[in-house]
């Protein structure tokens, strides 16, 4: 008897607690979650597990200078694949439309990850050959332009009227990443109403000229006034919800937006879900190198007549 009793608590106490933290969890925990949205579901992320962490070699840390690029050319690993689906997925919203190039990424909450998306995003873009740019436009929080190294000179002096030179701006130090970044700058003290003049529009025209993808990294709704003024700019909106982070209640809020139109070409991205990566690094990853298709068996994708490097 007594074992027996044993063997059932055993079992009855780790099952009521899952149980109970399952319940009680209020968040968006996966895709699941998001069914009812009626906003076209661009992809999910997995979150940094210690196993991504591993492969990637990542550190997790609120500070925007610790945080990195991980998407790198050839990579097989879950986080990369990730992003490819989402570039295709993108590609696909796009067909053959080759006015749509100004993609804004936004989100409800801080730490959403739209920064860690957005320069992630933008460089498996241009590892495909596309040539893509980052304006930071997140002009109070900068976390864009320190991966860049906080440059002095950036987006505010455009905005302003200091400068109509952007292009001396234009930095390319965000890391390994082959993408162009246009820092913020100095901080500005009025945020909004530089993003609200009409300099901004021609900045975006000017853009539109030389680059095939110009990816906008704007704050979170809700908080600031900043994201509308810069949202009739955009051709797509990638709206980036946070798993384990952004409350199930303010998925109405999102259908919302969608079936008032409120952002052009609006999205769901759905960032740091459990789920998918271990789905991912199951399937994905093993998948690879289990069958020799990963880079790391048979050298360049080139040589054995898979494509060449912008095709990756």
């Amino acid at each position: 008897m007594i074992f027996l009793v044993a063997l059932v608590l055993g079992l009855a106490i780790p099952f009521a607690f899952f149980y109970l933290r399952e319940v009680t969890n209020t968040t968006v925990r996966g895709k699941k979650d998001l069914e009812n949205i009626s906003a076209p579901f661009l992809g999910e992320l997995p979150a940094m597990t210690k196993i991504h962490k591993f492969f990637t070699g990542m550190k997790i840390s609120d500070k925007a200078e610790d945080r990195k690029i991980v998407v790198k050319p050839h990579s097989r690993n879950v986080i990369n694949e990730a992003f490819r689906v989402v570039r295709t997925n993108l590609e696909f919203m796009k067909g053959k439309n080759k006015d749509v190039k100004v993609l804004m990424t936004t989100s409800f909450n801080v730490g959403a990850g739209k920064t860690f998306v957005s320069s992630n995003l933008a460089t498996v873009l241009a590892i495909k050959g596309r040539k893509t740019i980052i304006v930071d436009l997140d002009l109070r929080k900068r976390s864009l332009s320190a991966l860049a190294g906080q440059p002095k000179e950036g987006v505010t002096n455009y905005l302003s009227g200091m400068t109509d030179d952007w292009k001396s701006m234009v930095v390319q130090t965000l890391q390994d990443s082959p993408v162009d970044v246009l820092p913020v700058g100095k901080m500005p003290p009025n945020p909004a109403e530089l993003l609200g003049e009409a300099r901004l529009g021609q900045l975006i025209a000017e853009l539109r000229k030389d680059y095939d993808y110009i990816m906008l990294d704007c704050p979170p709704i809700e908080i600031v006034t900043d994201t509308d003024l810069v949202a009739p700019y955009a051709d797509i909106t990638i709206f980036v919800v946070r798993a384990g982070l952004m409350e199930r209640s303010m998925l109405p809020d999102i259908e919302r937006y969608y079936s008032e139109k409120k952002y052009n070409g609006m999205t769901l991205l759905l960032n740091g879900t459990e789920s998918s990566g271990r789905y991912g690094y199951k399937y994905g990853y093993k998948y690879g190198y289990k069958y020799g298709y990963a880079s790391g068996h048979y050298g360049s994708y080139g040589t054995y007549g898979y494509g060449s490097k912008n095709e990756e």
